[in-house]
């Protein structure tokens, strides 16, 4: 129960409280320490061009971006964990700005933490219903369904992005760890399949 407790109380700070992840305290067994704030920079990329989900009959492009967090006071080679951020919105809305705080917050603990764009859904209903407080209005079958999927390839394609550039920024590719809030934490659960 008091590591499911902690895992919990972790799990608030970063969504919640990045500012404290800078001053908490870590335990490891009897010895109490803080740790240690690493230098930090970024990169905001493109890291995929595909197709807008929308009712129209000719394509547009949409460049889907990602920001990338890494320390950048590691030894040449170090490696390090990937943590990937995906927002949520309900597939209608939201931006993947709302977790550049939290990325920069891990990669200051030594982490290398990315927030990344996805496609939203464009289409009429899902237009009206993103002016709404609920997706009351969206077309279950025929918009939502399909975005929550592309949201999930999208952001399997960001993850393999981010491992085949893995050089580039101290990741180390087999450790991988994906979360988001609320449609982003579905697609954190479906997106890792596509990835794997």
């Amino acid at each position: 129960m008091k590591k499911s407790v902690s895992i919990l109380f972790f799990l608030i700070q970063i969504v919640f409280f990045p500012a404290w992840m800078n001053s908490q305290a870590m335990v490891d067994g009897d010895t109490v320490y803080y740790p240690e704030s690493h230098e930090v920079e970024y990169d905001q990329l493109v890291y995929k061009t595909a197709v807008s989900i929308d009712e129209l009959s000719f394509p547009i492009n949409e460049n889907l971006a990602l920001r990338v967090y890494y320390p950048v006071d590691l030894d040449p080679g170090e490696k390090r964990p990937l943590v990937v951020l995906v927002h949520g919105g309900g597939f209608i809305g939201g931006t993947f700005a709302s977790f550049f705080n939290n990325a920069e917050a891990l990669a200051k603990l030594g982490f290398v933490a990315a927030s990344v764009q996805y496609r939203l859904c464009k289409r009429v209903d899902c237009l009206v219903a993103g002016g709404l407080s609920f997706p009351c209005n969206v077309s279950w079958g025929n918009s939502l369904v399909p975005s929550a999927y592309i949201a999930a390839t999208d952001v399997a394609d960001a993850i393999r992005w981010l491992q085949d550039h893995a050089s580039d920024y101290y990741i180390d590719p087999d450790q991988v760890v994906v979360g988001g809030h609320s449609a982003g934490a579905w697609t954190s659960l479906h997106g890792i399949h596509g990835y794997g």
